[in-house]
């Protein structure tokens, strides 16, 4: 009777045992998947998302030229700040400002392919004439920030020959169709930058500066650079409100670097040249804005502290040039000069200023 009782409670506990077992499968079996396995579906709509975002991105970019809304998307492409143009996209807005400029180049010499535009060329034209300038601006101020260093593995937009292409594209397109441009007076500080960069390789290259400013994306540059800057002081009046201080600071530079030309005897090479064109350019406006804005007595100290003892120098030295190599832009090198110290040092108030 005991033996009995006792394999009847056996029983029991192995029945209850399996409705455990098997209550404990089925909670499984509705739970689903251990959480290791799992994957969390917040994160799966992130990654797709998020590569969706690129795909968006780089369509985008990606102008439809012979399109109606083609000006108009340039400009939207440009705006967007989800194109990044130092981190993320590096140099593709300028790729996409560059794209266009060539395509208009072309549609000049082939009328066919013109297209009835949305946003009219003119508002494009000013559009990116203030944007490649905050571009060349921007550069700058960055450059100097950290302490002018003209590293050659960094990118640096006021010393890429796209950006200056789009900037005479702008220059030239605007005096074909009588639109008025405006330029702020950090552009003096851009080409402060760029003489300063030359006069950088002078004196740390100078044994292959001539060599290689004569050749590749440099030589382009300055050829680039001088067309640029002549339409904008010959042809669209000049930069607005400049001030005397960096008049000084960037006719200080061009005056030290052609005593370097000079002294290397560099005036008939190319690099020479271009020193010779860049300064004549700038002393230009220079005397002009001397002659309209006579210097005040702090301006006057300052343009007789650090630019009347260059002008004197250049002014003995030119002499020996102007019948030797580059006599036409010698000649008018040394006429500029007495022009600027006329202006600078003749005029009744700033000789009550002195």
């Amino acid at each position: 009777m005991a033996d009995h009782d006792s394999k009847a409670e056996q029983k029991v506990m192995t029945k209850k045992k399996k409705r455990k077992h098997r209550s404990g499968e089925e909670r499984e079996s509705q739970q689903g998947p251990p959480k290791a396995y799992r994957i969390d579906p917040s994160e799966r709509e992130i990654e797709e998302r998020k590569a969706e975002s690129e795909v968006e991105r780089e369509t985008r970019v990606k102008l439809d030229h012979g399109h109606p809304w083609g000006n108009l998307q340039l400009i939207l492409s440009l705006q967007d700040k989800d194109i990044d143009i130092q981190k993320e996209l590096p140099c593709r807005k300028v790729e996409l400002a560059f794209d266009y400029v060539k395509l208009k180049a072309s549609e000049e010499e082939d009328d066919s392919g013109q297209v009835l535009e949305t946003v009219n060329i003119s508002r494009v034209i000013v559009f990116l004439n203030n944007w490649v300038l905050s571009l060349l601006i921007s550069s700058e101020k960055t450059i100097r920030v950290e302490g002018n260093k003209f590293e050659p593995s960094t990118i640096w937009y006021c010393f890429d020959c796209r950006c200056w292409e789009i900037f005479k594209f702008c220059l030239e397109e605007s005096l074909k169709m009588h639109i008025s441009l405006s330029f702020s007076k950090d552009l003096l500080r851009v080409i402060h930058c760029i003489a300063k960069d030359a006069l950088y390789q002078l004196n740390h290259v100078s044994q292959h500066f001539e060599t290689s400013v004569c050749s590749g994306d440099r030589f382009e540059l300055h050829s680039i650079v001088l067309d640029c800057i002549s339409l904008v002081f010959t042809s669209h009046g000049g930069v607005s409100n400049e001030n005397l201080d960096l008049w000084i600071s960037t006719i200080g530079t061009l005056l030290e670097l052609i005593h370097k030309i000079l002294s290397d005897k560099l005036v008939g090479g190319k690099v020479g040249m271009f020193v010779l064109r860049l300064s004549c350019i700038m002393l230009e406006p220079f005397a002009r804005f001397l002659r309209v804005h006579p210097a005040r007595k702090n301006g006057f100290r300052d343009f007789i502290d650090k630019l009347l003892e260059p002008l004197l120098n250049l002014l003995d030295v030119i002499n020996i040039y102007v019948s030797g190599k580059c006599p036409e832009w010698t000649r008018n090198l040394l006429n500029l000069v007495e022009v600027v110290l006329s202006q600078g040092c003749s005029t009744q108030l700033t000789l009550m200023g002195f």
